[in-house]
């Protein structure tokens, strides 16, 4: 089960990356698909001798209330098989591995070694990222849209080395990490974030470190560790601003678009045409705001697609062929950019509502085991909160289904908390296999 686990975190990393760049056979572009079909294969075998026991009911519930909006979203819109499958493989296929911990409990030391390789991916982004801004300046583009490391897209990047910085800050503050391995460590996951410009970085950064220190101070101090986090906040913007401004100053140079981050809080109009920029073009993209506000008005047309939206798979466009597409993915190309949007869209109000539930949920396990463990699973506990603070934010800004990079661990660290959490209130004793009680 560890090997299986290990082979999740690097590969899903590392895998598309090598794929895209013809270092591995195209067939692995199916790779998250294969690794959840191995996992749910031992899954299935494991859980059915421990019964499933340390699955927390309120999870099992908003599951069946998730799944029942699926049912009954398909069902008003005649989704079709094709458009189903495809919505359903990409919404749950890192499913298996929020549910392992769950079976298989794993100990200290193998999940030590599963950070440790997470840690990996995270501090190979850098020099990935450098070589990407060199080639990217050579040919005369000084824009960090294209700087990906190995996670497919520049977004992706800041998303997931944020919360790799949030991670760590709670080892260092629960005193796992001395202050020169925070420090450095720190520097080389947030570097890549000064080359590729992603303005979320400073919504995101600032959130995830403030809920980590929040989460790993101890009760009576945790205005003093909010304060903390804020000040390491602005001691971070000291470098990422001045970065983010050379960079945007150096495309107006070479006479492409670029405008500072000063710029986009002095200036409201420089925001507006960010945001909700309308290219009246089929097919392109336009701004978040504008999309938030398509969606909203489409959603809004009849009460059905309100509540339970145009059904699972039937909004996107699917890259199995036309026969997985939905029905309404063509239309939707341009607004679907982010978690939320596909969610809104796909499963209504009322889909989208369960999910931050469940999210809502993760955050509570997490902060649950932070205040219960002095140790170890509590510095994973308040660094997770961070985490799961960043992904619910990031889901409003981003598509996270469709990075394995992202999913993938974060569902398997969010079940390792959750399946914790169940053991410590009945009192199990965890060790490495099954579940010993």
């Amino acid at each position: 089960m560890q090997a299986l686990v290990l082979l999740m975190l690097l590969g899903s990393g590392f895998v598309p990356f090598f794929v895209d760049n013809g270092w591995l056979p195209g067939v692995l572009t199916l790779f998250p698909e294969m690794i959840s079909a191995a996992a749910t294969l031992l899954l299935l075998g494991v859980g059915v001798r421990t019964r499933f026991k340390d699955i927390d009911p309120a999870y099992v519930f908003g599951a069946a209330g998730l799944v029942l909006v699926m049912v009954f979203g398909a069902v008003a819109n005649a989704v079709g098989s094709g458009p189903l499958i495809s919505g359903a493989r990409l919404t749950l296929r890192a499913l298996p591995f929020f549910l392992i911990p769950a079976v298989y409990s794993f100990s200290e030391q193998q999940v030590r070694r599963q950070l440790l390789a997470l840690m990996l991916v995270a501090l190979v982004q850098l020099p990935i990222a450098v070589l990407q801004k060199r080639g990217e300046i050579y040919w005369g583009n000084t824009s960090g849209d294209f700087i990906e490391g190995t996670l497919g897209g520049s977004g992706t990047l800041s998303i997931f080395l944020i919360s790799a910085a949030c991670v760590l800050t709670a080892f260092f503050l629960r005193g796992r990490l001395s202050l020169s391995g925070w420090l450095v460590l720190l520097a080389l996951c947030v570097a890549p974030t000064t080359i590729n410009e992603t303005k979320a970085t400073f919504v995101l950064l600032p959130i995830g470190l403030v809920v980590t220190f929040w989460v790993a101070a101890e009760r009576e101090r945790r205005l003093a560790g909010a304060l903390a986090g804020a000040l390491s906040v602005v001691f971070l913007f000291g470098v990422l601003v001045p970065a983010y401004n050379f960079w945007a100053q150096a495309r107006d140079l070479n006479n492409q678009s670029g405008r500072t981050i000063t710029e986009f809080l002095t200036d409201p109009r420089a925001l507006e045409d960010y945001m909700n920029f309308d290219s009246g073009k089929e097919g392109a993209l336009v701004g978040r705001g504008a999309a938030y506000r398509m969606t909203a008005q489409e959603v809004s047309r009849e009460p059905v697609m309100t509540g339970l939206g145009v059904g699972l798979g039937n909004a996107s466009v699917s890259r199995l062929g036309e026969g997985f597409t939905g029905r309404f993915g063509r239309k939707y190309v341009p607004v679907m950019q982010t978690s939320m949007i596909r969610f809104v869209l796909e499963l209504g109000v009322l889909g989208a509502g369960l999910i931050l539930l469940l999210h809502w949920r993760f955050y509570r396990d997490a902060r649950s085991v932070a205040a219960d463990d002095p140790g170890f699973w509590g510095a994973l506990g308040a660094g997770w909160a961070g985490v799961t603070a960043v992904i619910v934010v990031a889901a409003f800004y981003a598509d996270l289904l469709i990075s394995p990079a992202i999913a993938y661990p974060f569902m398997y660290f969010t079940g390792v908390l959750a399946a914790h959490r169940v053991r410590h209130a009945l009192g199990a004793q965890p060790v490495a296999g099954l579940v010993a009680t």
